[in-house]
């Protein structure tokens, strides 16, 4: 009974990374390398899949592609940027194209890095790892700034409280 708690509770350390892609073979490869390399992963097939994904379920990445039918990569990203639940997730884009014009506008709508198709696994986990890194680090920052705040607000309210008293 203990060693199926402790799995579960390993299960809910891990890293949740989101992949969205049409192409079910560079799903399978990308989950693959992450599950081997300590992630836990789940996989949606195009834009519509990921916004009804999150609906339930919130990862701490999403690698998305930009070239899908349905709804492509930008859309999605479109969306999540405008919603305060996710606009802080972040996302890698994959891409096949690799203009520059083309990266650009990736970058311009927010994401925090992307991978180029056809990629090399130990750069997938690098920038897989690197994002998930500052966001952790982001979300420590902001959390000390917020009780920071919090300590600030309750103070002015003692403060308040004791001069009523005197």
């Amino acid at each position: 009974y203990n060693y199926i708690l402790k799995g579960l509770k390993m299960l809910q350390d891990k890293d949740l990374i989101l992949i969205v892609d049409d192409n079910k073979d560079t799903c399978f490869l990308i989950k693959t390398i992450l599950e081997l390399n300590g992630y836990s992963t789940d996989i949606r097939y195009n834009g519509n899949e990921c916004l009804e994904y999150l609906k339930v379920k919130i990862p701490n990445l999403i690698l998305l592609d930009i070239m899908m039918p349905v709804m492509n990569g930008f859309e999605v990203i479109d969306i999540l940027k405008k919603k305060d639940i996710y606009k802080n997730i972040p996302i890698i884009a994959i891409t096949a194209k690799n203009d520059e014009l083309f990266i650009k506008e990736i970058f311009e709508k927010g994401v925090e890095d992307y991978i180029e198709k056809p990629f090399k696994n130990f750069e997938l986990l690098a920038r897989v790892k690197s994002a998930i890194v500052k966001c952790k680090k982001e979300i420590k920052e902001d959390n000390k700034n917020k009780n920071f705040l919090l300590e600030e607000d309750e103070l002015k309210k003692l403060r308040k409280i004791y001069k009523l008293q005197e």
